[in-house]
């Protein structure tokens, strides 16, 4: 019997590769795994959360926060960023 050797993919091997079609791979344990294709049901949700459901909201470093959960917690965007050391 003869075995063939598997490559093994790291992260930067995946990103930097491409075989040339429009198929689209997972790593999955250093395994390039072929994706299935969106079904209409996907593109139908993702076309609905485009159109208006989901909303982004962009903070300034000066912007209060609110808390649902804590509403008299007052923290400003850079607070939580300086915290976290994510400002920089």
């Amino acid at each position: 019997m003869i075995q063939t050797s598997k490559k093994i993919y790291s992260f930067e091997n995946y990103c930097n590769s491409s075989d040339e079609s429009d198929n689209r791979y997972e790593l999955v344990d250093g395994s390039l795994i072929l994706m299935n294709s969106p079904t209409l049901r996907h593109f139908l949700l993702a076309k609905f959360l485009e159109e208006g459901l989901y909303e982004e909201t962009v903070y300034l470093k000066a912007d209060q926060l609110i808390s649902r959960l804590f509403p008299d917690l007052e923290l400003t965007v850079n607070q939580v960023l300086v915290s976290g050391n994510l400002n920089n």
